[in-house]
């Protein structure tokens, strides 16, 4: 066995340390993520990874043509909330739509990632001086699936 010293990168996830504590982020992988995804419509970055008050249906629209390409970036955003809990609750809704996408979803998609590359540099500090103390937090939503009215949360 050999000590190969602090650990810096661990399947995309890299960690910095300092005095303030310990810094996690996915900062390369999500600049390949923009750069993959090659948004050529020139459009400003937002500041919101999805639209206020936005509810999607099971089916609006006209389906999106190619779903593996769909299904591939769901896949490659739900990998990044591990560092980005800002983009988790969009891409739990987007996720709902893997086995069925419309264009409408697309456009969502790449609306989350337009708001990644306004924000590639954000990172999830842990402070060294905070305690360790586990504390979650859950919300049962019986409307926000319009089709059947089922909770999506949980």
């Amino acid at each position: 066995m050999k000590d190969l010293g602090k650990l810096t990168i661990f399947l995309v996830l890299e960690m910095s340390y300092g005095k303030e504590g310990i810094r996690l982020s996915q900062q390369k992988y999500a600049e390949d993520l923009v750069q993959l995804v090659n948004l050529t419509d020139h459009k400003k970055d937002v500041h919101t990874p999805m639209e206020a008050n936005t509810k999607y249906r099971k089916e609006e629209g006209e389906l999106f043509g190619d779903q593996t390409l769909y299904r591939r970036f769901v896949g490659s955003l739900i990998y990044l909330t591990m560092s980005r809990p800002d983009i988790s609750y969009a891409v739990q809704v987007l996720s709902q739509f893997v086995t069925k996408p419309y264009n409408i979803y697309y456009s969502a998609l790449l609306r989350v990632i337009r708001y990644i590359r306004g924000s590639v540099n954000r990172s999830l500090l842990f402070p060294s001086s905070s305690s360790l103390d586990i504390v979650g937090y859950a919300d049962a939503d019986w409307e926000r699936c319009l089709d059947l009215r089922r909770s999506t949360t949980g």
